[in-house]
């Protein structure tokens, strides 16, 4: 029984196929899909928002937008992928109680202040170009706060279907453009 068709055709279908199937491809398609979740877990910063949509906590006691202060927690979310999936996180160590939110509670303890000559309070480093300032030892009770929740960070093993979506979306282009040829795997 003979066969007819373009041979030549089906060997590059067979040919990508081979592609879309292998480690190379795989890290790829991670690669493609950590950079955006990133790019979705900064968005939450951007907004003030969880990644559900729901608004952060305003603040109490400075103006402007929560977590963007110094952008340090922002700038900290790093990605790591390979051909098995891929993980986003944060290496700073406060990054847990603004996501969870907390009780944070600080022992008693001494502080020394530095005062102008107007009893106004200073820096220590503004005391060297200073000819005249006094110290004092202030003693601290221990207190308590709370840190409400500001989510950053989907629970784990739930993704909001907005972030799934962008997500399936960028593995469809990624697929289609190594299926083409548009892109190496």
């Amino acid at each position: 029984m003979p066969l007819n068709g373009d041979f030549v055709k089906l060997k590059r279908v067979i040919h990508q196929a081979h592609q879309l199937a292998g480690k190379r491809w795989r890290r790829g398609v991670t690669k493609q899909m950590s950079e955006e979740t990133v790019e979705l877990v900064r968005g939450t910063f951007q907004r003030s928002t969880a990644p559900d949509g729901a608004k952060w906590a305003p603040l109490r006691k400075r103006r402007g937008r929560p977590l963007l202060d110094t952008g340090r927690l922002r700038n900290s979310v790093l990605r790591h992928s390979d051909a098995d999936g891929y993980k986003v996180f944060t290496n700073v160590v406060y990054a847990a109680l603004q996501n969870f939110g907390g009780t944070v509670s600080q022992g008693a303890r001494e502080q020394v202040s530095f005062h102008n000559r107007r009893g106004r309070f200073i820096s220590e480093k503004k005391t060297k170009r200073l000819k005249k300032w006094s110290s004092s030892l202030a003693k601290i009770g221990a207190r308590s706060f709370g840190v409400p929740a500001r989510p950053f960070f989907p629970p784990q093993g739930s993704l909001p279907s907005g972030w799934a979506r962008r997500l399936r979306r960028v593995a469809s282009t990624y697929v289609s453009l190594v299926a083409r040829g548009q892109v190496a795997p």
